[in-house]
Protein backbone atom coordinates (compact mmCIF):
# COMPACT_ATOMS: atom_id res chain seq x y z
CA UNK A 1 0.00 0.00 0.00
CA UNK A 2 1.43 3.38 -0.95
CA UNK A 3 1.85 6.27 1.46
CA UNK A 4 -0.57 8.26 -0.67
CA UNK A 5 -3.28 5.63 -0.34
CA UNK A 6 -2.77 5.28 3.43
CA UNK A 7 -3.20 9.04 3.82
CA UNK A 8 -6.32 8.94 1.67
CA UNK A 9 -7.87 6.17 3.77
CA UNK A 10 -7.07 7.88 7.07
CA UNK A 11 -8.65 11.12 5.90
CA UNK A 12 -11.89 9.18 5.55
CA UNK A 13 -11.60 8.44 9.27
CA UNK A 14 -10.90 12.10 10.05
CA UNK A 15 -7.15 11.85 10.56
CA UNK A 16 -4.00 13.44 9.19
CA UNK A 17 -0.94 11.17 9.04
CA UNK A 18 2.13 12.14 11.07
CA UNK A 19 4.15 8.95 10.64
CA UNK A 20 3.72 5.56 8.94
CA UNK A 21 5.61 2.64 10.49
CA UNK A 22 6.94 -0.34 8.48
CA UNK A 23 4.40 -2.76 7.07
CA UNK A 24 3.59 -5.91 9.05
CA UNK A 25 2.27 -8.74 6.88
CA UNK A 26 0.14 -11.63 8.09
CA UNK A 27 -1.66 -14.54 6.48
CA UNK A 28 -4.80 -12.54 5.74
CA UNK A 29 -3.76 -8.93 5.88
CA UNK A 30 -1.23 -6.15 5.93
CA UNK A 31 -0.98 -4.01 9.03
CA UNK A 32 0.36 -0.47 9.42
CA UNK A 33 0.96 1.29 12.72
CA UNK A 34 0.45 5.01 12.15
CA UNK A 35 0.79 8.20 14.19
CA UNK A 36 -2.16 10.47 13.42
CA UNK A 37 -3.80 13.75 14.39
CA UNK A 38 -7.44 14.70 14.15
CA UNK A 39 -8.36 16.97 11.28
CA UNK A 40 -9.43 20.31 12.80
CA UNK A 41 -10.48 23.49 11.06
CA UNK A 42 -8.30 26.53 11.75
CA UNK A 43 -10.70 28.06 14.29
CA UNK A 44 -11.02 24.95 16.45
CA UNK A 45 -7.30 24.24 16.22
CA UNK A 46 -6.60 27.41 18.24
CA UNK A 47 -8.70 26.18 21.12
CA UNK A 48 -8.24 22.42 21.03
CA UNK A 49 -4.88 20.68 21.17
CA UNK A 50 -4.68 18.28 18.20
CA UNK A 51 -3.34 15.35 20.22
CA UNK A 52 -1.17 12.87 18.38
CA UNK A 53 -2.44 9.30 18.59
CA UNK A 54 -1.18 5.92 17.47
CA UNK A 55 -3.57 3.79 15.43
CA UNK A 56 -3.47 0.53 13.51
CA UNK A 57 -4.64 0.38 9.90
CA UNK A 58 -5.32 -3.05 8.40
CA UNK A 59 -5.68 -3.87 4.71
CA UNK A 60 -7.48 -7.20 4.39
CA UNK A 61 -6.77 -9.94 1.91
CA UNK A 62 -9.40 -10.25 -0.81
CA UNK A 63 -11.09 -13.63 -0.38
CA UNK A 64 -14.57 -15.10 -0.48
CA UNK A 65 -16.76 -13.91 2.38
CA UNK A 66 -14.10 -11.55 3.77
CA UNK A 67 -16.48 -8.67 4.49
CA UNK A 68 -18.61 -10.91 6.73
CA UNK A 69 -15.47 -12.21 8.46
CA UNK A 70 -14.31 -8.67 9.19
CA UNK A 71 -17.73 -7.63 10.47
CA UNK A 72 -18.00 -10.64 12.79
CA UNK A 73 -14.41 -10.26 13.97
CA UNK A 74 -14.92 -6.57 14.73
CA UNK A 75 -18.18 -7.20 16.57
CA UNK A 76 -16.72 -9.88 18.86
CA UNK A 77 -13.43 -8.04 19.42
CA UNK A 78 -15.25 -4.76 20.16
CA UNK A 79 -17.53 -6.55 22.64
CA UNK A 80 -14.55 -7.98 24.52
CA UNK A 81 -12.78 -4.61 24.55
CA UNK A 82 -15.84 -3.14 26.24
CA UNK A 83 -15.48 -5.79 28.97
CA UNK A 84 -11.87 -4.81 29.62
CA UNK A 85 -10.19 -7.52 27.56
CA UNK A 86 -7.19 -6.06 25.62
CA UNK A 87 -8.64 -6.80 22.18
CA UNK A 88 -8.75 -4.58 19.11
CA UNK A 89 -11.52 -2.01 18.82
CA UNK A 90 -12.57 -0.79 15.39
CA UNK A 91 -12.72 3.00 15.07
CA UNK A 92 -15.17 3.37 12.22
CA UNK A 93 -16.79 1.65 9.31
CA UNK A 94 -15.02 -0.82 7.03
CA UNK A 95 -13.77 1.00 3.92
CA UNK A 96 -14.07 -0.57 0.48
CA UNK A 97 -11.10 0.03 -1.84
CA UNK A 98 -10.76 -0.37 -5.58
CA UNK A 99 -7.10 -0.63 -6.55
CA UNK A 100 -6.30 -1.62 -10.14
CA UNK A 101 -9.71 -3.30 -10.48
CA UNK A 102 -9.09 -5.37 -7.32
CA UNK A 103 -11.58 -4.90 -4.50
CA UNK A 104 -10.02 -4.73 -1.03
CA UNK A 105 -11.21 -3.71 2.41
CA UNK A 106 -9.55 -1.65 5.12
CA UNK A 107 -10.40 -0.81 8.71
CA UNK A 108 -8.85 1.38 11.40
CA UNK A 109 -8.28 0.15 14.97
CA UNK A 110 -6.83 1.29 18.27
CA UNK A 111 -3.15 0.51 18.69
CA UNK A 112 -2.27 -2.27 21.13
CA UNK A 113 1.23 -2.13 22.70
CA UNK A 114 3.51 -5.08 23.22
CA UNK A 115 4.90 -7.67 20.85
CA UNK A 116 4.54 -11.26 19.77
CA UNK A 117 7.26 -13.64 20.88
CA UNK A 118 8.57 -16.84 19.36
CA UNK A 119 7.29 -20.21 20.55
CA UNK A 120 10.83 -20.98 21.73
CA UNK A 121 10.62 -18.01 24.12
CA UNK A 122 7.36 -19.18 25.75
CA UNK A 123 7.85 -20.10 29.40
CA UNK A 124 5.31 -21.48 31.83
CA UNK A 125 4.08 -17.98 32.74
CA UNK A 126 3.30 -17.18 29.09
CA UNK A 127 1.33 -20.43 28.80
CA UNK A 128 -0.55 -19.78 32.06
CA UNK A 129 -1.42 -16.26 30.89
CA UNK A 130 -2.70 -17.67 27.61
CA UNK A 131 -5.01 -20.05 29.50
CA UNK A 132 -6.18 -17.23 31.73
CA UNK A 133 -6.89 -14.97 28.74
CA UNK A 134 -8.99 -17.66 27.06
CA UNK A 135 -10.87 -18.29 30.30
CA UNK A 136 -11.65 -14.58 30.67
CA UNK A 137 -12.82 -14.30 27.05
CA UNK A 138 -15.11 -17.32 27.39
CA UNK A 139 -16.62 -15.94 30.59
CA UNK A 140 -17.64 -12.66 28.97
CA UNK A 141 -18.64 -14.15 25.61
CA UNK A 142 -21.47 -16.08 27.27
CA UNK A 143 -23.32 -12.74 27.20
CA UNK A 144 -22.58 -11.94 23.56
CA UNK A 145 -25.92 -11.28 21.87
CA UNK A 146 -25.11 -11.78 18.16
CA UNK A 147 -24.14 -15.46 18.14
CA UNK A 148 -26.70 -16.20 15.42
CA UNK A 149 -24.52 -14.30 12.90
CA UNK A 150 -21.54 -16.60 13.46
CA UNK A 151 -20.88 -19.85 11.63
CA UNK A 152 -21.00 -23.00 13.73
CA UNK A 153 -17.63 -24.62 14.41
CA UNK A 154 -19.32 -28.00 13.77
CA UNK A 155 -20.13 -26.93 10.21
CA UNK A 156 -16.65 -25.49 9.68
CA UNK A 157 -15.03 -28.76 10.78
CA UNK A 158 -17.32 -30.86 8.59
CA UNK A 159 -16.47 -28.71 5.56
CA UNK A 160 -12.75 -28.89 6.35
CA UNK A 161 -12.91 -32.66 6.77
CA UNK A 162 -14.70 -33.08 3.45
CA UNK A 163 -12.02 -31.05 1.67
CA UNK A 164 -9.28 -33.11 3.32
CA UNK A 165 -10.93 -36.39 2.29
CA UNK A 166 -11.20 -35.23 -1.33
CA UNK A 167 -7.57 -34.10 -1.28
CA UNK A 168 -6.08 -37.25 0.24
CA UNK A 169 -8.14 -39.49 -2.09
CA UNK A 170 -6.49 -38.01 -5.19
CA UNK A 171 -4.17 -40.52 -6.79
CA UNK A 172 -1.57 -37.85 -7.55
CA UNK A 173 -1.55 -36.72 -3.91
CA UNK A 174 -1.23 -40.27 -2.59
CA UNK A 175 1.63 -41.04 -4.99
CA UNK A 176 3.46 -37.80 -4.19
CA UNK A 177 3.13 -38.35 -0.45
CA UNK A 178 4.60 -41.84 -0.74
CA UNK A 179 7.37 -40.86 -3.15
CA UNK A 180 8.44 -37.54 -1.64
CA UNK A 181 7.48 -37.85 2.03
CA UNK A 182 7.25 -41.60 2.63
CA UNK A 183 3.80 -41.13 4.20
CA UNK A 184 0.25 -42.43 3.92
CA UNK A 185 -2.68 -40.62 5.55
CA UNK A 186 -5.21 -42.63 7.57
CA UNK A 187 -8.38 -41.25 5.99
CA UNK A 188 -10.56 -43.26 8.40
CA UNK A 189 -9.68 -40.81 11.17
CA UNK A 190 -10.76 -37.79 9.09
CA UNK A 191 -13.98 -39.58 8.09
CA UNK A 192 -15.10 -39.38 11.71
CA UNK A 193 -15.57 -35.64 11.25
CA UNK A 194 -17.65 -35.83 8.05
CA UNK A 195 -21.43 -35.63 8.41
CA UNK A 196 -23.71 -34.89 11.32
CA UNK A 197 -23.95 -38.56 12.32
CA UNK A 198 -20.25 -38.78 13.06
CA UNK A 199 -20.15 -35.51 14.98
CA UNK A 200 -23.20 -36.41 17.06
CA UNK A 201 -21.16 -37.83 19.97
CA UNK A 202 -19.42 -34.47 20.25
CA UNK A 203 -22.67 -32.54 19.93
CA UNK A 204 -24.34 -34.65 22.63
CA UNK A 205 -21.49 -34.24 25.09
CA UNK A 206 -20.94 -30.56 24.36
CA UNK A 207 -24.55 -29.46 24.33
CA UNK A 208 -24.11 -26.65 26.87
CA UNK A 209 -24.25 -23.00 25.85
CA UNK A 210 -22.73 -22.20 22.50
CA UNK A 211 -20.51 -19.11 22.65
CA UNK A 212 -18.22 -17.20 20.25
CA UNK A 213 -14.78 -18.80 19.99
CA UNK A 214 -11.56 -17.14 18.84
CA UNK A 215 -10.29 -20.35 17.11
CA UNK A 216 -6.85 -18.84 16.41
CA UNK A 217 -5.40 -17.91 19.79
CA UNK A 218 -1.81 -18.59 18.81
CA UNK A 219 1.61 -16.97 19.05
CA UNK A 220 1.13 -14.45 16.23
CA UNK A 221 -2.18 -13.21 17.67
CA UNK A 222 -1.10 -12.60 21.28
CA UNK A 223 0.93 -9.54 22.38
CA UNK A 224 2.95 -9.50 25.59
CA UNK A 225 4.35 -6.55 27.53
CA UNK A 226 5.92 -5.76 30.92
CA UNK A 227 4.23 -3.77 33.70
CA UNK A 228 6.00 -1.29 35.97
CA UNK A 229 7.22 -4.17 38.14
CA UNK A 230 8.69 -5.90 35.07
CA UNK A 231 6.07 -8.67 35.26
CA UNK A 232 4.75 -9.97 31.94
CA UNK A 233 1.11 -9.58 30.96
CA UNK A 234 -0.96 -9.97 27.82
CA UNK A 235 -1.35 -6.52 26.28
CA UNK A 236 -3.23 -7.49 23.14
CA UNK A 237 -5.39 -10.22 21.61
CA UNK A 238 -5.86 -9.71 17.89
CA UNK A 239 -7.10 -11.28 14.64
CA UNK A 240 -10.58 -12.60 15.35
CA UNK A 241 -11.20 -13.42 11.66
CA UNK A 242 -11.71 -17.15 12.42
CA UNK A 243 -14.33 -16.50 15.11
CA UNK A 244 -17.09 -19.12 15.20
CA UNK A 245 -19.74 -20.30 17.64
CA UNK A 246 -19.59 -23.56 19.54
CA UNK A 247 -18.55 -25.26 22.74
CA UNK A 248 -15.45 -23.96 24.54
CA UNK A 249 -13.69 -27.32 24.07
CA UNK A 250 -13.01 -26.49 20.40
CA UNK A 251 -11.18 -23.25 21.27
CA UNK A 252 -9.17 -25.00 23.98
CA UNK A 253 -8.21 -27.86 21.64
CA UNK A 254 -7.18 -25.51 18.83
CA UNK A 255 -4.76 -23.56 21.05
CA UNK A 256 -3.42 -26.66 22.80
CA UNK A 257 -2.69 -28.25 19.42
CA UNK A 258 -0.42 -25.31 18.58
CA UNK A 259 1.24 -25.32 22.00
CA UNK A 260 1.96 -29.05 22.02
CA UNK A 261 3.68 -28.95 18.64
CA UNK A 262 5.39 -25.58 18.73
CA UNK A 263 6.65 -25.25 22.32
CA UNK A 264 9.42 -27.73 21.64
CA UNK A 265 11.33 -27.11 24.87
CA UNK A 266 8.33 -27.85 27.09
CA UNK A 267 7.11 -31.25 28.25
CA UNK A 268 3.60 -31.96 26.82
CA UNK A 269 2.25 -32.93 30.25
CA UNK A 270 3.46 -29.64 31.72
CA UNK A 271 2.05 -27.64 28.79
CA UNK A 272 -1.40 -29.09 29.48
CA UNK A 273 -1.04 -28.41 33.19
CA UNK A 274 0.11 -24.80 32.72
CA UNK A 275 -2.58 -23.99 30.14
CA UNK A 276 -5.56 -25.90 31.53
CA UNK A 277 -5.06 -26.08 35.29
CA UNK A 278 -2.75 -23.21 36.24
CA UNK A 279 -4.16 -20.92 33.55
CA UNK A 280 -7.72 -21.59 32.42
CA UNK A 281 -9.11 -23.17 35.59
CA UNK A 282 -7.24 -21.65 38.52
CA UNK A 283 -6.33 -18.17 37.47
CA UNK A 284 -9.63 -16.47 36.80
CA UNK A 285 -13.32 -16.57 36.09
CA UNK A 286 -14.15 -19.77 34.22
CA UNK A 287 -14.05 -23.47 35.08
CA UNK A 288 -13.11 -26.08 32.48
CA UNK A 289 -15.73 -27.71 30.24
CA UNK A 290 -15.98 -31.49 29.84
CA UNK A 291 -12.64 -32.59 28.37
CA UNK A 292 -13.70 -36.11 27.35
CA UNK A 293 -12.87 -35.61 23.67
CA UNK A 294 -10.06 -33.07 24.04
CA UNK A 295 -7.37 -35.35 22.58
CA UNK A 296 -9.68 -36.37 19.73
CA UNK A 297 -10.05 -32.71 18.73
CA UNK A 298 -6.35 -31.90 19.17
CA UNK A 299 -5.53 -34.74 16.75
CA UNK A 300 -8.07 -33.36 14.29
CA UNK A 301 -6.63 -29.84 14.33
CA UNK A 302 -3.09 -31.13 13.83
CA UNK A 303 -4.30 -33.24 10.91
CA UNK A 304 -5.78 -30.10 9.40
CA UNK A 305 -2.49 -28.28 9.97
CA UNK A 306 -0.67 -31.11 8.17
CA UNK A 307 -3.11 -30.81 5.26
CA UNK A 308 -2.47 -27.05 5.04
CA UNK A 309 1.28 -27.68 4.97
CA UNK A 310 0.77 -29.91 1.94
CA UNK A 311 -1.59 -27.52 0.18
CA UNK A 312 0.58 -24.42 0.51
CA UNK A 313 4.15 -25.70 0.20
CA UNK A 314 6.18 -27.77 -2.29
CA UNK A 315 6.46 -31.29 -0.86
CA UNK A 316 10.22 -31.22 -1.43
CA UNK A 317 10.67 -28.32 1.00
CA UNK A 318 8.57 -29.65 3.86
CA UNK A 319 11.18 -31.76 5.62
CA UNK A 320 13.25 -28.62 6.17
CA UNK A 321 10.34 -27.00 8.05
CA UNK A 322 10.62 -27.75 11.77
CA UNK A 323 6.92 -27.10 12.46
CA UNK A 324 5.96 -29.55 9.72
CA UNK A 325 8.34 -32.18 11.09
CA UNK A 326 6.96 -31.87 14.63
CA UNK A 327 3.37 -32.01 13.35
CA UNK A 328 4.21 -35.04 11.20
CA UNK A 329 5.90 -36.86 14.08
CA UNK A 330 2.98 -36.19 16.39
CA UNK A 331 0.52 -37.64 13.86
CA UNK A 332 2.80 -40.63 13.21
CA UNK A 333 2.77 -41.39 16.94
CA UNK A 334 -1.06 -41.45 16.85
CA UNK A 335 -1.16 -43.56 13.65
CA UNK A 336 -3.04 -40.86 11.78
CA UNK A 337 -0.05 -40.85 9.46
CA UNK A 338 1.66 -44.09 8.50
CA UNK A 339 5.28 -44.30 7.42
CA UNK A 340 6.01 -46.31 4.26
CA UNK A 341 9.67 -45.41 3.88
Amino acid sequence: MTEKLIKKILKKYGYDVVKIYPEQSGYRNKSYAVDVMHLYDSVRAKNILPLQRKRNLILYKNEQGIIKKIQNANAVSNFLAEQGIPSRKSLGKIIRLHDEKIERFACLYNYLPGETISWEAYNKEHIKLLGKAMSDMHFYLKDYSKKDKLESIDEIIKNQANKMIQYFKKEGVRNAMVRKLGLICNINFINKFVGAENLRPLQNIYSDQSIPLHMDLVRSNVLFDLDKNKDIFISGIIDFEKVAKGNRIFDIARTLAFLLVDCKYKDPVKIRKYFLISGYKKRELEDLPDLTHLNYLIYYFLTYDFYKFLRHNPYESLNSNEHFIRTKNFLLSKKILISCS
